[in-house]
């Protein structure tokens, strides 16, 4: 696309984004630059290795920097338009009726340079805007004119309802972390580290030995997945604002999902066994073309008892909590 269409007054992000994208270019590369660092350390007279390092990670960086140099983004009366990519040109386009969910969130990166990533989502799968790095002060002004241009809820409906607000406590977060993290990876961990650790220690006959460094091994991998869930859904705060849902979590990576209730197509209650034995669950909401990832569900609420499932969705989505009549055909 011609540069000369893009609107002088087209908006540019923060220079974060640079930082951020020539990190994200090196992470999905890490791996092999990890490989041939390896191979290259090891070789006794080839450098092609080393070499080929020295030259990539360059270009790793710099393709992070000129998308971020080459980004513009503005609105039009009937959407948000932006011009993308680093090298292959790419040129979005979305009316403000197709947006389905605002998604904000604060990185490590983020937090440190005071800027918030602002993700746009319509029907389709995965996120087709990724604003991401914004001031705050930029993000805030954006998510609140796309939402205004979103949201058209009836006067009479945003009266008959009060905010509802719910927090997670911290023994409910807690208790979330012991009851869906950690037991499972560590038994496989310990069933394929334990060969290893044997024939290290010359222990023919483990007996206690295996018990032990099972225990151990899951008591460890539970530890850290409880500590992971706890920094993931810190200050997990849900809200319901006239016709709109909040869900707010997280520690060192913040994140904010804004979604229009009509849009929500379906609540799901989630238990793990534990769950299941202490009568709690963790509720997911359904919306079409607005997901953490592919396949998965945003989570609405982490920590809900089983039998006040149906008074949850009446407060929060009533939409949805209407009795059906069921009538024998």
């Amino acid at each position: 696309m011609p540069e000369a269409e893009v609107p002088a007054d087209a908006g540019r992000l923060h220079p974060a984004a640079a930082v951020q994208g020539a990190l994200a270019q090196l992470r999905q590369m890490a791996v092999l630059l990890v490989v041939l660092l390896v191979r290259g350390a090891q070789a006794d007279e080839s450098y092609f290795e080393l070499i080929t390092v020295g030259v990539a990670v360059p270009l790793l960086l710099m393709a992070g920097i000129v998308r971020w140099v080459r980004f513009r983004y503005w609105f039009t009366q009937s959407g948000v338009e932006a011009i993308d990519g680093a090298f292959v040109r790419r040129r979005v386009s979305i009316p403000f009726d197709r947006v389905r969910a605002v998604e904000e969130n604060e990185g490590i990166v983020h937090q440190l340079f005071g800027v918030s990533r602002l993700q746009i989502k319509t029907g389709a799968t995965g996120t087709q805007l990724d604003l991401s790095a914004l001031d705050r002060d930029t993000a805030a002004r954006i998510r609140a004119y796309l939402l205004a241009k979103v949201d058209a809820p009836s006067a009479s409906s945003v009266e008959r309802r009060a905010d509802e607000v719910q927090r997670l406590r911290g023994i409910e977060l807690l208790w979330v972390g012991l009851t869906t993290r950690g037991g499972i990876a560590g038994a496989v961990l310990a069933s394929w580290t334990y060969p290893s650790v044997a024939n290290v220690l010359g222990v023919d006959q483990p007996g206690g030995l295996l018990l032990v460094f099972t225990l151990t091994t899951l008591a460890i991998t539970s530890a850290i997945g409880v500590g992971q869930s706890m920094l993931l859904l810190w200050g997990f705060r849900l809200e319901r604002t006239g016709a709109r849902i909040t869900i707010r979590h997280g520690l060192f990576t913040r994140q904010t999902i804004e979604i229009e209730a009509s849009r929500v197509q379906a609540l799901r209650l989630q238990q793990s066994v534990l769950q299941q034995l202490l009568g709690r669950g963790s509720v997911f909401v359904e919306v079409v073309g607005h997901s953490e990832a592919k396949g998965r569900s945003s989570e609405m609420f982490p920590w809900v008892r089983r039998d006040e499932f149906d008074g949850f969705v009446a407060r929060f989505v009533p939409e949805l909590a209407e009795t059906v009549r069921v009538e024998r055909p």
